[in-house]
């Protein structure tokens, strides 16, 4: 019955722990399960990849399908968003899977993935499904009635009853919308009138610099798509969500790398778009099969280069958190070694999930939070079961303000976890109290230049070219077991 009570009234968060689930079943611990979350969210974003490349090929041409499938399969973006446990990449899995649906004429099955994304996901997706839904109004393809009953039908499932549950839940005095309270949030309802400009601001220059990242050359020849469905109406509609979405998000103040998650798909079909009409006027120019053949391979194998290049940099220079945590896990801790708890300070936010923490003699070692340079507030563990799933916290602020009531003394720790960089604010551990169980490198980017702290370089060369600082696990001294 408690398992019924969570998988109602957590149904989004449901749809990850399957795999955790199944891997309960199997006898897999936490680590084997953790990665095995990872890589369900890979195979449904390479399903969808497959299905939205296959409707393209159907729609646009073989070729703008191939391309359109090599931007994807290797781009850095896509190395690492779909893979991520966030709204964000559930958002692009509902692009993949109701473009695949839409291109091949299944449109109340795109119309109701674009609900899911909306109202269960980010309400700022919407600009990817809205040219879609008014398609549809239309008598050729569904009509108004069949429009309203899907999206009134959305509305009942996607959004009025999680409100429900969610009002049962969470014990408040009328129906609550997680969704809605998002939207409010970020309208300035709360957060000192700040909203999502609580957590800080960029220039659009941010998102330039990080769509050139993660696509490099796709990036650029994105840009100019729209102009090539010139009377093709079908290409215009589905490139257009992708120009709206990115005004919206280059408008926003507050910006974040995983917003563009959704729009990652039509970045790389731009990119085909671009690149195939590119490649049809050269045909004309040379009337070379061979030629274009060699050209367009050359394109790629570019794109394929540098995409390999940062995707390896990613996991090169900040692969030491994971590694770490996931040999704490494997090691031979008992009550004696490490009888208080592991702490971590300023390296909180990269602290990859309760996953990694070990069991000590059937309890989970706690994680413990030091005071440092961080001036927001720290995450608070839930309370007890299952009270503690809906109660509100005592010590809680809605703006990021210090909350001094989080912080633990460090002889409370027997275990902690830190960076040390050349320049930081903190001092180093005292050696006389710890020593390393540990250590990996991790990329000090101040004092690493461009492109080698962006892009990886084999035989030696990223590495003499960049400096990096020690990420550790380290034991107090005499906890031996």
């Amino acid at each position: 019955m408690q398992w019924l009570q969570v998988v109602l009234r957590y149904a989004y968060v449901e749809l990850y722990a399957l795999p955790v689930r199944l891997a309960k079943v199997f006898g897999l611990n936490k680590v084997q399960a953790f990665y095995l979350l990872r890589s369900t969210c890979g195979s449904v974003s390479a399903l969808g990849e497959t299905l939205f490349c296959d409707a393209i090929s159907r729609s646009f041409g073989r070729r703008v399908g191939l391309l359109s499938f090599g931007f994807l399969a290797v781009g850095s973006g896509m190395f690492h968003s779909s893979v991520a446990v966030l709204p964000s990449s559930t958002c692009m899995y509902a692009v993949l899977l109701g473009f695949a649906a839409w291109l091949r004429g299944s449109n109340a099955l795109a119309l109701i993935c674009g609900s899911f994304a909306v109202l269960l996901g980010m309400a700022v997706a919407a600009p990817m499904f809205v040219p879609m839904g008014f398609v549809a109004l239309h008598p050729d393809h569904l009509g108004l009635g069949r429009v309203v009953a899907i999206a009134a039908g959305s509305v009942l499932v996607f959004a009025v009853l999680p409100s429900l549950l969610d009002w049962s839940y969470y014990g408040t005095q009328r129906p609550l919308w997680a969704m809605g309270n998002h939207l409010l949030y970020n309208f300035g309802v709360g957060g000192g009138g700040a909203g999502a400009d609580l957590y800080g601001t960029e220039p659009w220059t941010f998102y330039v610099k990080n769509l050139l990242l993660n696509f490099n050359i796709a990036a650029l020849l994105a840009a100019p798509a729209l102009a090539c469905t010139w009377r093709r109406w079908q290409l215009f509609v589905t490139l257009l969500p992708m120009y709206l979405t990115l005004a919206l998000f280059f408008k926003m103040a507050h910006k974040e790398e995983r917003f563009l998650t959704m729009t990652y798909p039509h970045i790389c079909l731009a990119a085909a778009v671009t690149l195939d009409a590119f490649l049809s006027l050269v045909t004309k120019v040379v009337k070379s099969k061979t030629v274009v053949g060699l050209l367009a391979f050359s394109i790629m194998t570019f794109y394929c280069g540098v995409s390999f290049s940062r995707s390896a940099a990613l996991w090169h220079h900040f692969k030491a958190p994971l590694q770490i945590y996931e040999s704490l896990y494997y090691s031979n801790l008992t009550s004696s070694r490490a009888p208080s708890g592991l702490c971590v300070g300023k390296e909180w936010y990269r602290f990859p999930s309760s996953f990694f923490l070990p069991e000590v003699e059937a309890t989970t070692l706690p994680l413990l939070w030091v005071n440092s340079s961080f001036d927001g507030q720290l995450p608070q563990p839930f309370g007890p079961w299952p009270r503690g799933l809906w109660e509100v916290p005592p010590h809680m602020n809605d703006r990021n303000l210090r909350e001094p009531t989080r912080y633990h003394e460090q002889d409370k720790c027997s275990l902690f976890a830190d960076l040390t960089l050349k320049n930081q604010a903190e001092a180093p551990l005292d050696i006389q109290t710890w020593e390393k169980m540990r250590c990996e490198p991790f990329l000090d980017a101040e004092f690493s230049s461009l492109p080698w702290r962006a892009f990886y370089v084999p035989f030696g060369m990223s590495d003499g070219k960049n400096k990096f600082g020690n990420y550790c696990i380290y034991i107090r001294k005499g906890a031996t077991g």
